[in-house]
């Protein structure tokens, strides 16, 4: 064997022994088992981060927010949410841990995004409010103006009727 041929299958063999170890690491799974403590922390978790999205939601809704989007996630949070806790109850750890956990990743975010909804809808709310005074206030001063008009037209007309009138006599006097 030449020392080429030799230096290639050192080559491609150090190579194999490298993909194989990096394989092995990217297809490995690791198999944990949850315990009822660690799966109703995991449940009293995801518990507490949905009423926070619930209250987060429900202030922008007040304030005016179109939060449609965010009250479709956190549906489907509370839907994980109650079969987590009937996974529980039927013994399966594994499973309510892995389903209060996805809940989890369904909510996160959803009380900031909130709090952006809330803010875009009072800063469109004060806008509107702006334009609305606005708007008023040309609308009163046109109306001031055309009053005024008005007014000296009418009157002027009257003083021209008065002067035009020719006085009366009365008989017998």
């Amino acid at each position: 064997m030449s020392f080429a041929t030799r230096s290639f299958v050192k080559l491609a063999v150090s190579t194999i022994i490298v993909f194989l170890a990096l394989a092995s690491t990217f297809f490995s799974c690791s198999v944990r088992a949850y315990t009822s403590d660690e799966a109703t922390s995991k449940i009293a978790e995801a518990d507490s981060k949905v009423k926070q999205a619930f209250a987060a939601v429900s202030d922008a809704t007040e304030a005016g927010a179109n939060v449609s989007s965010l009250a479709l996630r956190l549906s489907e949070a509370g839907g994980l949410l109650a079969k987590a806790n009937v996974v529980f109850r039927s013994g399966d750890y594994d499973n309510a841990t892995l389903l209060a956990e996805q809940s989890i990743s369904l909510v996160d975010g959803v009380v900031q995004e909130a709090g952006n909804f809330k803010t875009m809808a009072e800063s469109e709310r004060l806008s509107r409010l702006g334009w609305a005074a606005l708007l008023a206030s040309v609308s009163l001063s046109l109306l001031f103006v055309v009053s005024l008009f008005g007014w000296r037209f009418v009157k002027n007309r009257y003083f021209k009727s008065v002067l035009e009138m020719k006085p009366e006599e009365v008989a017998g006097n």
